[in-house]
């Protein structure tokens, strides 16, 4: 049986769902991958990527699990992470295609490989330990500055979710039609009279009949 406060009306929040907002932060965070693997492709590595990363991230977890909140916030922040991470894997993918085109287009090698088979295969070439330093040294800037560029933006988001959070603790009265049974409605209220009662007046005064009034000018 649900504890209510005389007169004070309270509406059960939608449950948060954790699973849905994970993907759904991890699918809008995309996005920030997107524009790390382009940038890479013109030679930058910006902050601006994983800005963009954890904000989708978080918009996606708000949008899939109806409802926002710290939690929410760390899977947005991990989901932004990861896909930086994918996003760079394949910055190294891409550049092992790029070598396989030119070696083959002077002869170096005897084959192609597809975007894909580099995918599959370009963990290989971390063997080396000199691409393997290039290419983890490209990783820590870019998580560097992804944490730069998205710090703001989750310190914004949890003092706002706190300040939230602090508000709706407190209690809120509000009084809708239905928030007392109707007989104790009823029953706070005096009874309204059926029929208002008429003021009493004395009677006017009236003139004696048979008598007229005198019209002779004195």
């Amino acid at each position: 049986m649900e504890n209510r406060q005389p007169g004070v009306f309270t509406e059960n929040a939608p449950r948060e769902n954790v699973f849905a907002g994970t993907v759904g932060a991890l699918l809008f965070a995309l996005a920030g991958g997107v524009v790390y693997f382009l940038l890479d492709r013109v030679g930058f590595i910006a902050g601006i990527s994983g800005f963009v990363a954890v904000v989708c991230a978080a918009k996606g977890y708000q949008v899939f699990a109806r409802g926002e909140s710290k939690k929410g916030l760390v899977i947005s922040v991990i989901a932004a992470v990861l896909v930086i991470v994918l996003a760079w894997y394949c910055t190294l993918a891409a550049d092992v295609f790029s070598a396989y085109k030119e070696w083959y287009a002077a002869g170096e090698v005897d084959y192609e490989i597809s975007f894909f088979d580099a995918l599959r295969g370009g963990y290989r070439f971390l063997e080396e330990k000199e691409i393997a330093a290039a290419y983890f040294k490209d990783l820590a800037i870019g998580l560097g500055l992804c944490v730069i560029g998205g710090v703001g933006y989750v310190l914004g988001t949890a003092r706002r979710l706190k300040e939230k959070a602090a508000v709706s603790a407190q209690p809120q009265a509000v009084y809708p039609q239905d928030a007392y049974p109707r007989e104790d409605a009823a029953a706070q209220y005096p009874p309204y009279p059926q029929e208002i009662p008429q003021p009493q007046y004395p009677p006017y005064p009236q003139e004696p009949r048979g008598t007229e009034p005198d019209q002779t000018n004195p």
